[in-house]
C-alpha cells in the first residue's frame, strides 16, 4: 500500500510503471480522487501498458463529491463519465464502489494464474434461492452444458428427487462428501468454464461452524480449496447467513480465503466478482478493448 499524498512528486502513474515491473505483485488497486494537469493521460497510458490487472475506484463522481476532493488533494477531479470512459479503454477495472473496489481487488489476486478459458458457469447450491439469486446476476456469462458423462456421474452421486442440471440445486440434505463429489465431477467437465459455489451453512448434515471446522479437517471449506487447486478453474463461493449469526461461521470463510478462494457473503456479489475477472481476462486475451466499454 502506497499512500501518495498530494502527487506533489510521485503520482499514480508513477506507482503503476514501477509496480508493474515488480514480481511480488499480481494485482494493483488504485484509489483516485483527481489528477494534476496532464496527469490523467500519463496515467491511462501506463494502465494501458501494465501487464497486471489494474482496479480502480474513482472518487468525485457528483458535484458535491469534486468539491471535496479538490480541496483535499487540490487535483483536479474532472468529469466522471469521460474518466470512466477512458479507463476502460485502456483496458482498466473500474469498480462502481468501495465495496465493488476491494472485492475485485480481493477476487483478481487470489485467482491470480488461474487460466480463463471461456465464459460457461455452472452453479451448485444447497438452496434454491442461492441458485436463483446467483443465476439473476449471470451479467456476461453464460449457463454451462453439462457433458453425458458428467450427467451420468452426478445421477450417481445425487439422489433421484434432484434434478441433474449446470443451475445445480444440492438441497439442504447435501453433507461435505456430496458437496466434494458434484464439484470435482463439475470442474472435470471441459464444457464448464467457471463455477460458482453457494453454500447456505445452517444444515445440519454440513460441517460449517467454527467448531465444526477445527474438529473435523475433511470440512467443506477445507475440500473445496483442494479441488479448487486442483482444476485450477475460476471458483467464488457465496456463505449465505442469517443477519447476527455469521460469527458463527467465521472459520468457513477464513478457510476458504485463506485457501485461494474468494468468498463473500451472497451469490450476487460472488458472481458479479467471477464475472468481472472472467470478462476482463477475455478481453484481454482477445485484444478487444472496446468491449470494455459496454456495460453489462
Amino acid at each position: 500500500m502506497v499512500s501518495y499524498g498530494n502527487q506533489l512528486d510521485v503520482d499514480p502513474s508513477d506507482l503503476i510503471d514501477y509496480l508493474g515491473l515488480d514480481s511480488n505483485v499480481d494485482v494493483i488497486g488504485c484509489y483516485i480522487e483527481g489528477f494534476k494537469p496532464g496527469a490523467g493521460a500519463r496515467f491511462f497510458k501506463s494502465g494501458c501498458k501494465c501487464p497486471k490487472p489494474v482496479i480502480v475506484y474513482k472518487a468525485g463522481r457528483t458535484q458535491a463529491g469534486r468539491m471535496a476532493t479538490e480541496s483535499h488533494t487540490a487535483s483536479i477531479a474532472g468529469e466522471y463519465v469521460v474518466a470512466k470512459a477512458a479507463m476502460k479503454q485502456a483496458g482498466l477495472v473500474v469498480a462502481d464502489t468501495m465495496i465493488d473496489h476491494t472485492e475485485f481487488i480481493k477476487t483478481f489476486a487470489l485467482l491470480n494464474g488461474f487460466e480463463v478459458r471461456g465464459n460457461r458457469v455452472a452453479i451448485i447450491a444447497n438452496a434454491g434461492y442461492e441458485k436463483t439469486y446467483g443465476a439473476d446476476n449471470l451479467r456476461s456469462l453464460q449457463v454451462a452444458e453439462f457433458c453425458k458423462k458428467t450427467e451420468e456421474k452426478l445421477r450417481k452421486i445425487l439422489p433421484p428427487f434432484v434434478t441433474v442440471e449446470p443451475l445445480l440445486d444440492l438441497t439442504p440434505m447435501a453433507d461435505d462428501a456430496m458437496y466434494e463429489k458434484c464439484i470435482d465431477t463439475i470442474l472435470a467437465d471441459e464444457e464448464v468454464d467457471a463455477l460458482m459455489v453457494s453454500i447456505v451453512p445452517h444444515s445440519a448434515v454440513i460441517h460449517t461452524t467454527d467448531s465444526e471446522i477445527a474438529a473435523n479437517a475433511k470440512n467443506v471449506a477445507a475440500r473445496i480449496v483442494e479441488l479448487v487447486h486442483k482444476h485450477k478453474k475460476p471458483v467464488a463461493v457465496s456463505v449465505c447467513v442469517s443477519p447476527g449469526a455469521d460469527a458463527v461461521y467465521n472459520k468457513l470463510g477464513q478457510v476458504l480465503d485463506q485457501g485461494g478462494v474468494p468468498t463473500f457473503l451472497t451469490a450476487n456479489r460472488a458472481m458479479l466478482c467471477l464475472n468481472e475477472f472472467i470478462r476482463y481476462h477475455m478481453i484481454r486475451q482477445n485484444g478487444e478493448l472496446r468491449e470494455w466499454l459496454k456495460e453489462d
